[in-house]
């Protein structure tokens, strides 16, 4: 029976201290690896985010009127964009979440919690026209 063990772990762990042929490392190291940034469908929106030059600050008022008024801008969100999810822990005791934590911190809602904290998004037809739009005050 130990025997048996023996193996089936051997078998197992056969590939442990070895070196396995990695059939994706000459494209990687070379640079010509095609990841799925490098992919372009016709038509693909482009995203930009404007981000807060500020480690905390309180959010007054964010006037995305110029940014959805430029040719070829799609979309503007903001956090008011986003549903008011209540504050309540959820989940098995040592693994309890608060998704009105999470919520506040993927896009800033009420205040900036750190620098470089999402405050809106663009959707544009190409990267010049939403990096334009993100720009716009």
């Amino acid at each position: 029976m130990n025997e048996m063990k023996n193996s089936d772990t051997a078998a197992r762990f056969r590939n442990v201290g070895t070196r396995p042929v990695r059939p994706d490392g000459v494209s990687k190291v070379t640079g010509t690896a095609r990841y799925g940034s490098d992919y372009h469908a016709p038509g693909m929106l482009v995203g930009k985010m404007l981000r807060s030059p500020h480690p905390h600050a309180r959010i007054l008022s964010i006037d995305t009127a110029k940014a959805e008024a430029v040719p070829g801008v799609h979309a503007v969100v903001t956090g008011a964009d986003f549903p008011l999810l209540p504050f309540r822990y959820v989940g098995p005791d040592r693994i309890e979440r608060n998704a009105w934590h999470d919520s506040r911190n993927v896009i800033a809602r009420e205040k900036v919690l750190y620098h470089g904290h999402a405050l809106a998004a663009v959707a544009a037809k190409d990267e010049a026209t939403a990096m334009h739009a993100v720009t716009l005050r």
